[in-house]
C-alpha cells in the first residue's frame, strides 16, 4: 500500500486541508469542454509556424485557495459549480503542493520504486472531475500510477501502435501526443486518414483536393482500422496501475472525485537517446540554418550533407536502404502527412526537391534522354554515381546538384553516424514502436539543422528517396 498518503490524501478534502499555504497552484481550467489536450509545449520549434495552433485551450496556471479548491473539486461539486463554469483538474508535485516534509513523510512506499533511478524521477498528484479527459498520449518513462480516491479509466495501446493513432511529430508543440480522436472520433462519412492509404500526391492539386468528405480540420483524425483493441483498465481506491514506457493511453475520471498519485522513472532507453540527440553534428551542421537566398549553396550543401548523415544511420541501423526507405515512409505517413494534408504544417507542395539540392536562380536545361518515371523524375547524380528517381522534380530536365560536400564533410558525418548508432545498439528493442518513435526523434532533429523550418515537412518526406539512393560514399 501507499501507507500514510492512502488515507491522508484519499479526498479532495484532505488534500486541501494539506496543502502549503492553503492554496493550490497550477490548476487547469477549460470553461467550454472536459477534454484537456493535447499538451502543448510553445518552446518546441513548429509553434514558429502561424498555422499550427493550439488544440483545445485551456488555462494550466489558476490558483485556488482551499475553499475555492473544495468547491471545485469536492464530492457534492459539479460542474457549474466553483469560480467559473466549466471543467477543471489539478496536476503538481507533492513537494509543491504539500511541502517536502509532509511529501518525505507520506510517500515512504513509493520510494523503494524511485531508487531505479532517484535522479531522475518524479511523483506527481492528480486530482480532477468526472468526464475530464487526457488525451491519447505517451510517455517516455516507467509509470506508476495509484488510484487514491474514485475511479479513473485508463484505454492503452502498445508502442506499435503509433502508426494507427498518427504521433505528432518530434518538433511539433504536442511531441508525444496522438492526432487521431478517440474521445469524440469524426463521422464515418467523414475524412480518416489511413497512413497506408493516404496517397498523398505531390503533383496533384493545389490545396490537397480530394474526392469525397470535407477538407479535414484540427483533430478530425479517427483512428485507423488496423488500431488493435485497446486494454481498458478502470482503476478503484488501492488499485496500482503500471504503465510501460511509449504505452498510448488515453485518461478519463470517471467519478466527481478523484484523487491519484504517480511515480515517472526514467530507464535505459531514453538514456541511450540523450545520448544520440547530443552527439555533435558535422560542423556543416551544427551552426545556425541559413534561411536568406544570398545563402542558398550553403543551404543546399546543409540539405544535401543532412540526408547522407540520415541515410548513413538509417541504413546500418535498419539494414539497408529499402528497410530505411520503408520505416521513413512509415514514419512520415503517421507523424506528418496528416499535418500537411489539413494545411497545418506547409506541404512544400510548390517546393520541389530543387528548393534543398539545387541553387537558386539557375536554369536547366531539358534534357530529352531523361524520361518521366512512373513514381518521379528520372535525374542524373553526378556525386552520386549514377541515376535514381526521385519525386518533386519538374519533368524532362537534367539537374546538376551544387556545393558537393568535402571530404572533410564526409568524415566528419561518417564519424557522427557511427557515434550515434553506438548509442542507437544499446536499444533494448522492447517493442517495435518505442525503436521507431526514438530514431525518427533523431532524423526529425537533424532535419531541423539541415533546412529552414518551413521547408522540414517536405525535407523528411523525400528523405525516403534519397536513403535509396546508390551514393557511393555511404
Amino acid at each position: 500500500g501507499l501507507g500514510p498518503a492512502g488515507s491522508l490524501w484519499n479526498s479532495s478534502a484532505k488534500v486541501a486541508g494539506l496543502m502549503s499555504g492553503g492554496r493550490a497552484r497550477g490548476v487547469f481550467f477549460r470553461p467550454d469542454g472536459h477534454v484537456f489536450g493535447p499538451f502543448f509545449d510553445p518552446q518546441r520549434p513548429f509553434s514558429a509556424i502561424s498555422t499550427v495552433r493550439r488544440l483545445n485551450a485551456y488555462t494550466d496556471d489558476l490558483e485556488l485557495d482551499s475553499e475555492a479548491f473544495l468547491s471545485v473539486f469536492g464530492a457534492a461539486s459539479s460542474p457549474e459549480e466553483g469560480p467559473a463554469p466549466g471543467f477543471y483538474h489539478f496536476s503538481g508535485s507533492p513537494a509543491d503542493t504539500f511541502g517536502e516534509d509532509v511529501e518525505r513523510m507520506h510517500l515512504d512506499p513509493l520510494q523503494e520504486f524511485l531508487k531505479l533511478d532517484p535522479s531522475r524521477s518524479s511523483i506527481n498528484l492528480w486530482v480532477g472531475q468526472a468526464g475530464v479527459v487526457t488525451p491519447c498520449h505517451y510517455d517516455g518513462y516507467h509509470n506508476m500510477y495509484v488510484q487514491l480516491a474514485g475511479r479513473k479509466r485508463f484505454v492503452m495501446y502498445p508502442p506499435s501502435a503509433w502508426k494507427a493513432l498518427h504521433t505528432y511529430p518530434f518538433l511539433h508543440p504536442s511531441f508525444g501526443q496522438c492526432q487521431a480522436n478517440l474521445t469524440s472520433p469524426p463521422a464515418p462519412s467523414s475524412w480518416v486518414s489511413y497512413v497506408t492509404k493516404l496517397a498523398f500526391d505531390w503533383g496533384g492539386s493545389a490545396g490537397g483536393e480530394r474526392s469525397g468528405g470535407p477538407t479535414p480540420s484540427y483533430l478530425t483524425l479517427a483512428p485507423d482500422p488496423a488500431l488493435p483493441d485497446p486494454v481498458v483498465a478502470d482503476l478503484s481506491p488501492g488499485d496500482t496501475l503500471y504503465l510501460p514506457p511509449h504505452w498510448l493511453h488515453e485518461v478519463q475520471a470517471l467519478t466527481h472525485e478523484s484523487v491519484s498519485v504517480n511515480v515517472w522513472t526514467s530507464y535505459s532507453d531514453a538514456i541511450a537517446m540523450e545520448k544520440a540527440l547530443a552527439v555533435p553534428l558535422p560542423k556543416a551542421l551544427s551552426s545556425e540554418v541559413p534561411r536568406t537566398r544570398v545563402q542558398g549553396a550553403k543551404r543546399r550543401r546543409r540539405a544535401v550533407l543532412g540526408a547522407v548523415l540520415v541515410s548513413m544511420v538509417l541504413r546500418k541501423q535498419l539494414g539497408g536502404s529499402n528497410a530505411a526507405s520503408e520505416f521513413l515512409r512509415d514514419a512520415v505517413g503517421a507523424r506528418y502527412y496528416p499535418l500537411m494534408r489539413s494545411g497545418e504544417l506547409p506541404s512544400g507542395r510548390d517546393r520541389p526537391l530543387k528548393e534543398f539540392f539545387l541553387e537558386d536562380d539557375v536554369e536547366y536545361e531539358v534534357a530529352p534522354t531523361a524520361p518521366e518515371g512512373a513514381g518521379g523524375r528520372q535525374v542524373t547524380w553526378p556525386w552520386a554515381g549514377g541515376s535514381g528517381v526521385c519525386e518533386g522534380y519538374a519533368p524532362q530536365r537534367r539537374l546538376e546538384p551544387v556545393d558537393f560536400p568535402s571530404l572533410e564533410d564526409l568524415n566528419e558525418t561518417r564519424r557522427c553516424s557511427d557515434d550515434v548508432l553506438r548509442h542507437f545498439q544499446t536499444l533494448t528493442f522492447e517493442g517495435k514502436g518505442m525503436n521507431s518513435s526514438w530514431i525518427m526523434n533523431w532524423v526529425e532533429a537533424v532535419a531541423y539543422h539541415s533546412v529552414p523550418l518551413e521547408h522540414i515537412p517536405l525535407y523528411v518526406s523525400q528523405l525516403k528517396n534519397c536513403v535509396g539512393l546508390d551514393l557511393f560514399f555511404l
